[in-house]
């Protein structure tokens, strides 16, 4: 914090020569002049100090027959002095960063992502007609009329986004999988997990949910055409479902923690296995410990051409351990028990799933009952991920909404 302050309000690098440096030091010190980050060598010190300290020191020269030299100005002050002498370079300065800030408003860059079949030139195309295109301000471009432009007018195209990173636009684009339907069996979309439906794209097939809908694990809500309707040309199911998902964990521990401390005694036991036999060659076949910690080990020789060893050993180190215990506060057990069950949810979820929410409930907070020691927590979190899975479903039984065995 010092050092801001002392950049703050500026101050310079000196040199002190001469032969009384001592008396210049002790004089400078006994009338209030602040001197910092003092290093002597020889007949020389070099110092930090205030401007008005560095004109103070003057009158002391001439009683120490010492020199003061500034070497350095440093901090804010003299900054802003410099400026103030360069004008012109300020007001450049200025107006270049509001230049471009002007221009960082503009898209100059299109980007396109996905599109291996529909022509790269024919997307932009279609784009600029919506209103998207080089040299545009950003806030005068409507994508959600972009995006649709794309899914109506190009065929290939199922699904389009468009997404802003500086003065780049992206147009992410999904195209329509062109498979051959088997004449008995048809892919529909089923829910990878419970949700609550928060957006809804249909790419093809016909929708048996929407948005605002909680759906169950395993239900189905896009099916093929032909599986609800024989009249019309089979299709695979395709779309997006993204839906609020929930998870729950819990976890509970004591306030007292065992620790456990190995003494340094160990027993040792050498085993011979024969088949599926085991015989004690050396040491004893139970631990000679109260308490201890067991280390199995277990060796066999390395096979002989086409001969398999009959026989391995077992090394089994019994360590002694001495029990004590550690206390700790509630709150740092709660703390503990969140951030496992925080780990251990996160771990189970899909790769890219962000939480939306989280909500920890101490359960002695809500029963009101304490079991001595015991701490127990139940963690919530809300997500947000696409819960929308392909499976393949017997036109019969797509038909009556049953899933494939």
């Amino acid at each position: 914090m010092t050092k801001s302050w002392n950049y703050l309000f500026g101050y310079v690098i000196i040199k002190i020569e001469g032969p009384h440096l001592e008396k210049m030091i002790n004089l400078a010190i006994s009338r209030g002049i602040d001197l910092w980050d003092i290093k002597r060598a020889d007949n020389l010190i070099i110092a930090k100090t205030r401007i008005q300290s560095f004109r103070n020191l003057k009158p002391l020269v001439r009683k120490t027959k010492c020199s003061v030299k500034m070497l350095r100005k440093v901090g804010l002050p003299f900054i802003f002095f410099r400026l103030g002498k360069r004008k012109g370079l300020v007001v450049a300065g200025v107006f270049f960063l509001a230049i471009l800030y002007v221009l960082s408003s503009f898209i100059w860059f299109i980007e396109i992502d996905g599109n291996k079949k529909v022509a790269s030139r024919l997307i932009l195309k279609i784009a600029a007609e919506a209103g998207l295109e080089s040299g545009i301000l950003k806030s005068k471009v409507d994508t959600k009329r972009v995006e649709a432009a794309l899914v109506a007018k190009l065929p290939d195209i199922g699904w389009a986004g468009i997404n802003f990173h500086g003065t780049k636009a992206t147009i992410q684009v999904e195209e329509r999988a062109r498979v051959e339907i088997d004449k008995e069996k048809i892919q529909c979309m089923v829910a990878a997990q419970d949700g609550l439906i928060t957006q809804f794209l249909v790419i093809s097939g016909q929708p048996l949910v929407k948005e605002g809908d909680t759906v169950k694990k395993g239900q189905m809500l896009i099916t093929g055409t032909k599986a609800l309707d024989k009249d019309r040309p089979p299709v695979h199911a395709r779309g997006r479902v993204k839906a609020r998902v929930w998870y729950d964990c819990y976890k509970e521990d004591y306030l007292k923690e065992e620790v456990r401390i190995r003494t340094g005694q160990v027993a040792k036991a050498l085993w011979l296995k024969i088949g599926d036999k085991f015989y004690l060659l050396r040491g004893t076949d139970k631990s000679p410990y109260q308490d201890y910690d067991q280390e199995i080990v277990n060796r066999k020789l390395p096979e002989w051409k086409e001969y398999k060893i009959p026989f391995s050993w077992r090394i089994v180190n019994y360590y002694e351990v001495k029990l004590s215990y550690k206390e700790h506060s509630l709150e740092e057990i709660k703390k503990k028990l969140r951030d496992e069950a925080i780990r251990e949810l996160v771990a189970g979820l899909p790769q890219g799933t962000k939480i939306t929410s989280e909500e920890v409930i101490f359960l002695e907070d809500i029963t009101k009952k304490r079991i001595p020691g015991l701490v127990r927590v139940k963690v919530s979190i809300e997500t947000l991920e696409d819960i929308g899975k392909i499976e393949s479903f017997i036109l019969e039984d797509a038909r009556k909404g049953r899933k494939k065995k």
